[in-house]
Order: C-alpha cells, then structure tokens, then sequence
C-alpha cells in the first residue's frame, strides 16, 4: 500500500515537473519552437515520460492552461444571491486580474496563450478548447448579469448578453495591451479604475455603486484601492 501510494506521488511529481518545463520554454521559446525532446530535457525526463502522461504537445499545452484558468465556480458563488452582482462581479474581475499581475505562473501563462502560441494546423484544436471556455465564461456572466436585471441593476438599454460580451471583451482587452504596452498600462496601478469605470456604464445611474466595498490585495506594487 505504501509502495503503491509513493508511486503515485513519484507520477504526480514527474506530471507537474513536465508541466513547468513546457511553461518555461513556451514562454521563451514560444510554443511552435519548443519540441518535447526539449521539454523533456528541461523536465530531466525522457520523452516516453511525457507521453506517459500526455497524448501530445496539444494535451500538455492544455494541462498547462486549467492548471491556473479561471475558477468559475468562485465567480458564481461569489457574486450569485449578492446584494450588488455587478458590484460583486467587479470585485471577482478585479481580483482576478490583480493575481495575473502578481503570481509568476499565471502571467507566464496568460502571456503564453495570447502572445506565444499559434493557433494553426494542430493546434486548431487547443483554439476551440480556448474558445469553449471564453463562451463559457460569457455564459455565466449572463446569468449574473440577468440576475441583476431582475433586480432592477442593470442599465435599461443593455441585455446582460450584451454586458457579459461587453466585460469579456473589455477584460481581454486590458490584459492584451497590459503585455503589449506595460508602460502605458501599469496594470496594478490602473486596472482597478479602468475596470470600475467600465462597471459604472452597466449599472444604472440612479443607484450609485457603494464606495465602501474595497477589494485589498496584499502584494508587489499594489496599492489599496477603493472603487
């Protein structure tokens, strides 16, 4: 029992190590220049490792994006049944996108999937899973932009598809042109305000969004904001 218990931990490590490599060169490299005789050189596996674990450069170019995507199930439990879901929906975004700013690997990884990867030939359908997910996303903001329509929130002239589509949009926008331009847009810096503008156009102008819910994260070169 023992045995087996440590050859699943043994699995697990080599799995994760595999996934570590495959970040670090697809970020230096990019993802079309990097082979797995160069993932499994960095890992310190052999080849078969890599497709002991993973069909393709494709499967593990995947495993390496759920590792750090978007919890979904916190932007539901975190926003559905709240008083303000706009209000709480833009705490979750700015959250969120202040964890990119902040951690290493999600960064390295938002950077790899916008900047780094050609969504060509094979990896057509690493695009379609990408694509899937962003309809995804999409989809649960509609259900908490509808349920701020029903509670008299949401702007009169704007569907909560056109304000899930409309903070989707916005929200891939401001992390394109973060790693486009990062002297222009300093994200830990700004972000927060450009995000609490964009909210104050989706809720209705006779109810004023609450300044005393502030969203506080502790770390390098963010300052306490209040929106």
């Amino acid at each position: 029992m023992h045995m087996a218990r440590r050859t699943k931990l043994d699995a697990q490590k080599t799995r994760t190590q595999i996934i570590d490599a495959a970040e670090i060169l697809f970020y230096e490299k990019g993802v079309s220049n990097t082979s797995l005789n160069d993932i499994a050189s960095h890992a310190g596996v052999t080849r078969g490792a890599i497709y002991w674990h993973f069909k393709n450069k494709i499967d593990l170019f995947h495993a390496m994006h759920i590792r750090v995507a978007l919890p979904l199930e916190n932007m539901q439990s975190e926003t559905l049944g709240q008083p303000d879901p706009i209000v709480s929906l833009r705490d979750f975004w700015i959250r969120s996108l202040l964890q990119v700013a902040t951690d290493d690997r999600r960064r390295r990884v938002v950077e790899i999937l916008f900047r780094k990867c050609e969504y060509v030939e094979e990896f057509e359908d690493a695009a379609e899973r990408i694509q899937e997910w962003s309809k995804l996303i999409i989809l649960k903001m509609t259900g908490i932009f509808s349920e701020a329509r029903d509670k008299n929130i949401l702007q009169d002239n704007i569907t909560p598809e056109i304000a899930a589509l409309s903070t989707y949009s916005m929200i891939t926008g401001v992390m394109y042109s973060w790693m486009v331009c990062p002297d222009i847009n300093n994200i830990t810096y700004q972000m927060p305000e450009i995000i609490a503008a964009f909210f104050r156009s989706l809720h209705r102008p006779t109810i004023e969004l609450p300044l005393r819910q502030s969203v506080v994260i502790e770390s390098r070169g963010f300052r306490r904001v209040r929106v």
